[in-house]
């Protein structure tokens, strides 16, 4: 229910109220959640006139403020006559309320979805609680009930809402974050983290690199890999090295048109969103054919590949028949199971041949048997492929719940041995992949847990989960990394279709940070020189857009031409020098420009028409002040080739002078 008040002409009473506070030095203010309280004192007193108002502190999340918002709001339809329990004619409004300062207000339209629980507490036993989920916006700053519960309930001394005639209120909220055209994230400033561009249909491509990035044993052996001599344009190695390295040094979200140049993609591609699964498998062979016969050559098996044994056991005769063979990931059923841990059950679960389905043990003839798959080998970094996406008579999504732990033990799907421990058995969940929509189309996020190196050489330091979306990076609650992606009825078909799971005892060796300094030099070095060579060219771009090309002809010049124009297109193109000058360049600046190319050079000092400090605008004022326009023993005169009826019409001005 919108909260939108209707004010009566009725001067609204001051109200006494008692905040908790919740402000601490170690939150963040562009986190995702946030906690409010309000205490009204008098509550009985505040329910007597229309209008009154009450509200909390601000707790600042995502950059803007939140508050708790109680209103006494008339009754509308006079509904207390007719049967009603309530004495008085106002209902109690419990609202939360998002940017109601000017903050965000100045930028003009903005956005930011929330969902909040609304509590008000018991002193004695259970509280009310109510979940509101909205979107906020610049014409709609608050959301809640206009009429939270019964007033004669909450004022109840059995009830034990209202002890002292003091009613307290609370409220636990999380933010996405804020969008709008003026609106600005510094994901770098924020989160410590940058995004990837959008090139129009490359998010699944983006959660996948950033998934892979943030693999710092995979990185690692990225940025160690030989270039080799292929063209840049199509070499993968090296556009795979300036992403990585790039999002290690960018402060600001990082392209990926070399990437999927060096893929041969054209732009066409880009807005077709491809299989992840695929896009995933083909770049780790691609990169892994690269690596043979390097150092490197090793990395990406020792990362990411384990050994599965197919068997079929006889129960009644020592037989058996085995295949091992190598994995990358796991492609996991998600119909009919509703978690990750019944689902490997299924995956491993063993099925008894017998009657007619019988074994042919060769020499032992049909034999009753067991037939099933354990894992020999695990790798340090698995990839769980859960199978959102299937052909159950149409290509459908399948959004069913399904579960996944934070840490899994997969020792009974195992073989054990001395090459695999029940200690190898053992992961914990690094990151979620998250797909929003339908079979043929939609939007993909990566939740990353980016600390979980940390946490595990410190126990005392918590998950810090970030949710990637393209060039946007937030924090995020473990919840809705992940619980909130479960899938189900009710999230608007949003689910988990891929998990990243790093073996507990790997942690060290495959997160590991990469200082800056420990990038290769001549990673380092090929990249830094790009970036000095574009940094070049904007600054060159914006120079030109406030700068413009002028020949200086003389009346020398004229003189020598002798056809129908005052000089000939040709010379004037070929053999006068031009000069480059600044669009804004004061009348003064520009005879002083002119007298020093052509006459003689002035020893006043040269000014940048580019360097925008204050200092700099002040010695150019201070310059420009100091140039004595009696000085000059020429005059400029601006030559046009325009012709046009509509020219003669103008007032312009084609004799220049300086300012006396």
């Amino acid at each position: 229910m919108q909260c939108s008040p209707d004010p009566e002409d009725v001067a609204p009473m001051a109200v006494s109220t008692h905040d908790i506070p919740v402000f601490n030095e170690a939150f963040d203010p562009y986190g995702p959640e946030g906690f409010l309280a309000l205490d009204i004192d008098t509550f009985s007193k505040f329910m007597q006139r229309t209008d009154n108002r009450a509200m909390s502190k601000p707790t600042i999340v995502r950059g803007i403020p939140w508050r708790i918002l109680a209103i006494c709001r008339s009754q509308q339809g006079n509904r207390h006559s007719v049967g009603s329990r309530n004495k008085t004619n106002h209902n109690f409004g419990f609202f939360l309320q998002c940017n109601n300062d000017d903050i965000l207000q100045k930028r003009g339209m903005w956005r930011c979805y929330g969902s909040a629980t609304l509590e008000v507490l018991n002193a004695d036993g259970p509280s009310i609680q109510k979940k509101i989920h909205h979107s906020f916006h610049n014409s709609e700053v608050d959301w809640g009930f206009s009429n939270y519960d019964n007033y004669e309930t909450l004022i109840s001394p059995k009830e034990g809402y209202v002890v002292n005639d003091t009613i307290k209120l609370r409220c636990r909220f999380t933010a996405d974050v804020p969008s709008g055209a003026n609106y600005m994230w510094d994901s770098k400033h924020h989160t410590g983290c940058i995004g990837l561009r959008n090139q129009g249909a490359t998010c699944y491509m983006n959660s996948i690199l950033q998934a892979f990035y943030f693999t710092t044993g995979f990185r690692r052996a990225v940025y160690n890999m030989e270039v080799g001599t292929e063209p840049n344009e199509s070499n993968i190695v090296l556009a795979m090295q300036r992403v990585f390295y790039e999002l290690q040094m960018s402060n600001e979200a990082v392209e990926t048109n070399s990437l999927t140049r060096a893929f041969g993609w054209d732009k066409l591609d880009a807005f077709n969103q491809h299989d992840v699964q695929e896009f995933c498998r083909v770049l780790l062979d691609n990169l892994e054919t690269k690596m043979k016969g390097t150092s490197e050559e090793k990395s990406i098996p020792n990362l990411f590949r384990g050994n599965m044994k197919s068997f079929i056991k006889c129960t009644d005769v020592e037989y058996e028949s085995s295949r091992t063979e190598s994995f990358y990931d796991v492609q996991l059923n998600v119909l009919g199971m509703d978690s990750l841990e019944r689902a490997f059950e299924a995956y491993t679960a063993i099925e008894l041949l017998d009657d007619e389905n019988k074994y042919d043990a060769g020499d032992f003839g049909l034999q009753r048997a067991e037939k099933g798959v354990k894992f020999v080998e695990l790798p340090p970094v698995l990839h769980v492929q859960l199978m959102r996406f299937q052909y159950c008579g149409v290509e459908q999504k399948i959004n069913e719940r399904f579960s996944f732990p934070e840490k899994m033990n997969l020792s009974n799907c195992c073989e054990l041995s001395p090459q695999l421990t029940e200690e190898d058995c053992v992961y914990s969940l690094h990151a979620v992949l998250v797909h929003s929509g339908e079979f043929h189309g939609g939007h993909y996020v990566t939740y990353i847990n980016v600390n979980l190196h940390e946490s595990t050489v410190d126990p005392t330091v918590s998950a810090r989960w970030c949710k990637f979306d393209d060039d946007v990076v937030s924090r995020t609650t473990t919840d809705d990394a992940i619980a909130v992606n479960f899938g189900g009825e009710k999230t608007m078909n949003s689910s988990a279709y891929m998990l990243v799971y790093v073996r507990d005892n790997a942690i060290d060796q495959v997160l590991a940070p990469i200082p800056d300094a420990h990038i290769p030099q001549t990673v380092s070095r090929t990249f830094e020189m790009e970036r000095l060579h574009r940094n070049r060219e904007k600054k060159k771009l914006e120079e030109e857009q406030l700068c413009m090309n002028i020949a200086l002809v003389t009346p020398d010049i004229v003189a020598t031409n002798h056809a129908f124009d005052l000089i000939d297109q040709e010379t004037l193109h070929d053999q006068i020098p031009h000069e480059i000058v600044w669009k804004h360049m004061m009348t003064a600046e520009l005879y002083q420009f002119v007298h020093d190319r052509l006459f003689e050079k002035s020893a006043r000092p040269r000014i940048d028409m580019f360097d925008s400090d204050e200092e700099a605008k002040e010695a150019r004022r201070n310059s420009i002040n100091t140039i004595n326009p009696r000085s000059f023993r020429f005059r400029l005169w601006r030559m046009t080739d325009g012709y046009g009826l509509e020219r003669l019409s103008q007032k312009l001005t084609t004799r220049l002078r300086p300012m006396e």
